[in-house]
C-alpha cells in the first residue's frame, strides 16, 4: 500500500514592481509631514517645488519620472543649506584638571544653525521616499525594455 502524500507546490506571485510601490506608499505620510515641515525653511523657488511634490503626494500621484527628478532637486538643496549652516567642532569628553597631565579625549560633532536643524530633520523621511521612487522608475523602465525586447 502506497501512503505517500503529494504536495502541491506553492504558487508563489512576487511582484518587485507591486512591492516597491507598496514601500513607497508605506513612507508617504513621513514623506507629507516633512514637505510641510519644508515648505516654510525654503526659498521661493524651491517652495514651489516642495508644494507641488506636496499635492502630488497627497494624491498618491508621484511616481513618475518629473517627481523623482524633483525629490532629487529639493533634496539636494536642502543638503547644501544645511552644509551652508552647519559646523565641525571638537569636543572634548571631559576638561582635565589644572596640571592633570592627560591626553584629551574627545570627538568631532557637528552643529547646525537652527534652520539648518530644522532643514535636516525633515530629510530622511525625503531620502526614503526618493530611493524607492528611484527603484520603482528602474522596475518600470527594465519591464518597457524588457517587453520592447520581446516583441522586435
Amino acid at each position: 500500500m502506497n501512503t505517500t502524500v503529494t504536495l502541491t507546490k506553492p504558487i508563489i506571485d512576487y511582484d518587485p514592481l507591486q512591492e516597491q510601490i507598496r514601500q513607497s506608499l508605506s513612507g508617504l505620510d513621513a514623506a507629507i509631514e516633512a514637505l510641510e515641515g519644508l515648505s516654510g525653511c525654503l526659498d521661493k523657488i524651491y517652495r514651489a517645488r516642495c508644494i507641488g511634490l506636496l499635492k502630488r503626494t497627497r494624491t498618491e500621484a508621484i511616481f513618475e519620472a518629473k517627481d523623482l527628478q524633483d525629490l532629487k532637486c529639493l533634496i539636494a538643496h536642502c543638503n547644501k543649506e544645511v552644509q551652508k549652516g552647519s559646523e565641525r567642532q571638537w569636543v572634548l569628553d571631559h576638561v582635565p584638571e589644572w596640571g592633570d597631565v592627560e591626553e584629551h579625549h574627545g570627538s568631532w560633532q557637528d552643529t547646525y544653525t537652527p534652520e539648518a536643524a530644522e532643514i535636516e530633520t525633515h530629510l530622511s523621511p525625503l531620502r526614503y521616499l526618493y530611493e524607492c521612487l528611484a527603484a520603482v522608475y528602474h522596475i518600470r523602465r527594465s519591464e518597457e525594455l524588457s517587453f520592447k525586447f520581446r516583441t522586435v
